[in-house]
């Protein structure tokens, strides 16, 4: 009776691609990821409009300290929906809204466990003499759009099939000159963070548990 009065009606039931995450995220992301340990810190280039209830409910942002190796700084952004006006910011906008430069992006793969593995993007930012090594991951939904584009298409086919996704940012970076020693100490870290989450973090970083 509901499916045929909608569609009598010309309305659509939308639905969840994920449940969407109303714990705190802060209590379910590890403070320990390997030999790195968490710290709070206000050097972490923010996305832009950070803070706003209208884009993000829920930002974590820490640095993971570790005796002998460069610090790792981690940003998660959680929105529970996604929409034309609220939409994840991608870093590729955020960045240089704060005065970097970006170059050589690159697809990759971040393993999680055995065979899986998160379609991921890796960038080199620069402003003056600081150097930063970036890999994030977006999840919309069950899907991980490498760019703008992606997302868009991403956002539209959800639409379509009147899904309502939720969306997070999940980026790591460390101030270093090396692209290619940082990328792979990232993506291990990464890897790390998210087998180490709770089942409540995993089901928000990667969209399933």
């Amino acid at each position: 009776m509901i499916g045929a009065s909608a569609a009598a009606t010309g309305l659509q039931i939308r639905t969840r691609a994920v449940t969407p995450i109303n714990r705190p995220l802060n209590d379910e992301i590890p403070d320990r990821v390997g030999h790195w340990i968490a710290a709070d810190t206000a050097d972490v280039v923010r996305p832009a409009e950070a803070g706003k209830k209208n884009r993000y409910d829920q930002e974590i942002s820490r640095v993971y300290l570790s005796d002998g190796s460069a610090g790792i700084m981690l940003l998660i952004a959680y929105g529970t929906t996604q929409s034309d006006t609220l939409q994840v910011h991608r870093p590729e906008f955020c960045y240089p809204a704060a005065g970097f430069a970006i170059r050589d992006v690159q697809s990759i793969g971040v393993p999680i466990t055995g065979a899986t593995s998160v379609p991921a993007t890796f960038f080199t930012a620069s402003r003056d003499e600081r150097i930063e090594q970036v890999l994030y991951w977006v999840r919309l939904g069950d899907s991980f759009p490498n760019s703008w584009l992606q997302q868009h298409i991403a956002r539209l086919t959800d639409s379509v099939r009147g899904i309502i996704p939720d969306g997070i940012l999940v980026r790591a970076s460390m101030l270093d000159g090396n692209p290619v020693q940082s990328r792979d100490l990232l993506s291990s870290f990464l890897g790390q963070l998210s087998v180490g989450s709770t089942s409540v973090g995993r089901l928000a970083l990667l969209g399933r548990s």
